[in-house]
C-alpha cells in the first residue's frame, strides 16, 4: 500500500523566482532549505495561510512567489523549524544543499501581502489590554474593525 507523501512548499521574494526556476532551490550558508506545508490555519476565529504568516511575519515581504516541491527531490533530513508562531508546526527545515529545478514548480508567481485579519486581530487585542488610552486614529480603527464579523471573537 502506498503512503501519501506530504506536499512541501518554498516561498521567496518575487525577484528570486526566475533564478530558482533555472538553478533550483539552493541551501543557505548553513546547508539548510526552509519549506512549509501550505495549509490554511484557523486560530481564535482568524483564518490565514502558512505562506502569508511566513512572508509577512518572518521575511517581511510585500510580494512573494510560492514553489511546490516534488517529494522525489527531497532526500535530506527534514526537521521542524523552531519559530514562535501559530504556524510553527507546519514549517520545516530541510538539510540538503539543493533541490534541483526538475523537482520544483512555480505555483503562485506573485502574492501581495497586506495586513491580514490575523494582524488586525493582534492589534485589536493589544489595545484592549492597554492601560493608557490609544490615540484617536487607533480608537477609530478599533471601532470600525471591532464591528466587522471576521474580527469578532467566537
Amino acid at each position: 500500500m502506498k503512503t501519501k507523501r506530504k506536499k512541501y512548499y518554498h516561498l521567496t521574494d518575487v525577484a528570486n523566482a526566475s533564478k530558482i526556476l533555472t538553478e533550483g532551490i539552493k541551501a543557505n550558508n548553513e546547508g539548510l532549505i526552509f519549506m512549509f506545508e501550505n495549509l490554511v490555519i484557523c486560530y481564535n476565529g482568524i483564518i490565514n495561510t502558512v505562506a502569508d504568516c511566513i512572508a509577512y511575519n518572518q521575511l517581511y515581504l510585500e510580494e512573494y512567489a510560492v514553489f511546490e516541491i516534488a517529494s522525489l527531490g527531497i532526500y535530506g533530513e527534514i526537521m521542524p523549524d523552531n519559530v514562535g508562531e501559530v504556524s510553527a508546526k507546519f514549517q520545516h527545515i530541510l538539510k540538503q544543499e539543493l533541490i534541483e529545478k526538475q523537482f520544483i514548480k512555480l505555483i503562485i508567481p506573485q502574492v501581495t501581502t497586506e495586513y491580514t485579519p490575523w494582524d488586525i486581530r493582534q492589534i485589536l487585542e493589544f489595545f484592549q489590554t492597554r492601560e493608557e488610552d490609544p490615540n484617536e486614529e487607533i480608537k477609530e480603527l478599533f471601532s470600525i474593525l471591532s464591528r466587522q464579523e471576521r474580527f469578532k471573537r467566537n
